[in-house]
């Protein structure tokens, strides 16, 4: 009889390194090459030094980093030491992060070599935390170093189920910060639902700016015995290289970064034959760009939907992504719910809706979250008693089994149309737009217009060697979505701005072009 799995994940991917110690497990952005059995031994040693320092189970360690080996090992030392993981998306106020910090209760700050700028920021910000680093060159003490002096054998982990494996910042893009908590029973549910083919074994190349993804991404590869290459910056040319370079079987692209790679002239000079899957998650990716991409890459694309608070919900395989599943009425699909993941529709009052009805996506989910950090107002809104939760945002479910995300309930526009006002969900105007021949990339925003309407402004990055203006995107989308669907302003931009999990930055949009937002 086998035993049952740890309430630790991290035990298990040890396990699994420790099986073939010689084999290659971290390839690291400046080339250095680093086998299981040193992930293995670094991330018990680095665990001993914690707990030498005191941290013990139910502590918050907070952990600022990039894609870096150091990074991944001192995630993994964070839960053996029975501590609750802080995490910290990187971002240009440190005023920010030493809120959070302080709000989580946090102790004790591991701080990764990519990060430490913004450590030397922190440190006069921080009213209880102590940072301590991972290499030399340091703000502060350099915790591998200690670490060294230590042996790296194994210690009975003391982790339960039921404990956070996590407290996950939100990022703020719609408002302040919050926390996330997710539980080691969630957490591990969720990497163990491996998608399916990422190749035998899997080497995951993981480029710079997919901050969401990469924890999973990595602990789901490592789990199945693969290689992660890790890349800091993300670059289209350097991606297609790495690819090539290394043999990568699978890529983690946010929807923007998929376009940078698909307009890249570099790959039609590069032997991208070794990808058997490119993941993408993270926010809506445009129809005409999924059909791009599988005629540059084959049928190999494999979309996932998810979010902080529910986990990951539902996944759109390979072979769906055809004309006739892609896209109803403008909407693109997510997929179906994935595995012991339930998805329902509701209405403002809270009933079931019918098939292809509109309405808030509910999920039930054994990944989802215990709650918000010391946020009980929010949880009562969010989580309810038999288990669902209510995701903001608006979609329906199709009869077969597919969910169509429409918009977040909270980034709806309502324009002038007949003798009212028309609700207008900005990720369909963008949808429409991605069709558009000059446009690479876009996004829609609201802004006071005259009364209770709104106006519609469109954020546009030219397509190489393409131009638009004003008057022909109004007639592209009046001809498309009617007269009240025309925008009355157009933006042109280099590129659009992109917070750390990789997707548009509509609220830095905002403060870039001076919009107000409705009710500021």
């Amino acid at each position: 009889m086998s035993a049952p799995p740890s309430a630790c994940v991290v035990e298990t991917i040890l396990e699994v390194l420790a099986r073939h110690p010689g084999r290659e497990a971290l390839i690291a952005p400046d080339g250095r090459r680093i086998s299981a059995g040193a992930v293995v031994d670094s991330t018990w040693r680095l665990a001993r030094t914690l707990r030498e320092q005191g941290v013990v189970r139910g502590m918050s360690v907070g952990l600022l980093s990039g894609s870096t080996p150091e990074s991944v090992q001192a995630r993994y030392a964070i839960a053996l030491a029975g501590a609750r993981l802080v995490s910290l998306y990187e971002t240009t106020d440190p005023t920010v992060l030493a809120g959070f910090l302080d709000s989580t209760d946090c102790a004790l700050l591991l701080v990764d070599p990519t990060q430490y700028s913004t450590a030397r920021e922190l440190l006069p910000l921080l009213k209880r935390t102590i940072v301590q680093c991972l290499a030399p060159g340091r703000p502060a003490r350099d915790l591998r170093a200690a670490a060294a002096t230590h042996p790296p054998t194994p210690f009975p982990v003391e982790a339960r189920p039921e404990d956070d494996w996590s407290v996950v910042s939100t990022g703020g893009t719609t408002g302040g910060p919050k926390g996330v908590r997710l539980s080691h029973a969630a957490y591990g549910h969720m990497v163990r639902q491996m998608p399916p083919g990422l190749g035998d074994p899997p080497r995951l190349l993981l480029p710079g700016g997919t901050a969401s993804s990469t924890s999973a991404m990595t602990d789901i590869t490592l789990l199945q015995a693969g290689t992660v290459v890790l890349q800091e910056v993300f670059d289209p040319a350097a991606v297609l290289a790495a690819v090539e370079r290394e043999r990568a079987t699978v890529v983690c692209l946010q929807p923007p970064h998929l376009q940078r790679v698909v307009d890249a002239p570099e790959l039609a000079r590069t032997d991208v034959s070794s990808l058997v899957r490119i993941l993408y998650t993270g926010c809506a990716c445009p129809v005409s760009l999924l059909r791009r991409a599988v005629g540059a890459f084959g049928a190999i694309l494999l979309g996932c939907y998810g979010q902080t608070e529910a986990g990951a919900i539902s996944a759109l395989l390979p072979h769906e992504h055809d004309a006739g599943t892609l896209s109803q009425d403008g909407a693109v699909s997510v997929g179906r719910p994935l595995p012991g993941v339930e998805v329902s529709v509701h209405d403002e009052k809270g009933a079931s809706v019918s098939t292809g009805a509109e309405g808030e996506i509910w999920v039930r989910s054994p990944g989802a979250m215990s709650g918000y950090w010391k946020r009980d107002d929010l949880d009562r809104r969010v989580r309810l008693p038999d288990g669902w939760l209510r995701t903001g945002d608006l979609g329906r479910l199709d009869g077969r089994g597919h969910l169509f995300v429409l918009s977040r309930l909270t980034d709806v526009m309502f324009v002038s149309g007949g003798n009212g006002l028309l609700r207008v969900y900005p990720a369909d105007l963008e949808q429409a737009l991605a069709g558009h021949p000059a446009i690479a990339a876009c996004a829609v925003l609201g802004a006071p217009g005259a009364g209770l309407a709104e106006d519609i402004h469109v954020v546009v990055v030219h397509a190489p060697g393409h131009r638009t203006d004003l008057a022909q995107l109004r007639t592209f989308l009046t001809e498309l979505r009617g007269a009240p669907y025309a925008p009355a302003a157009l933006h042109l931009l280099p590129e659009l701005p992109l917070t750390a999990r990789g997707k548009p930055d509509k609220r830095a949009l905002r403060d870039l072009l001076g919009l107000a937002a409705v009710g500021a």
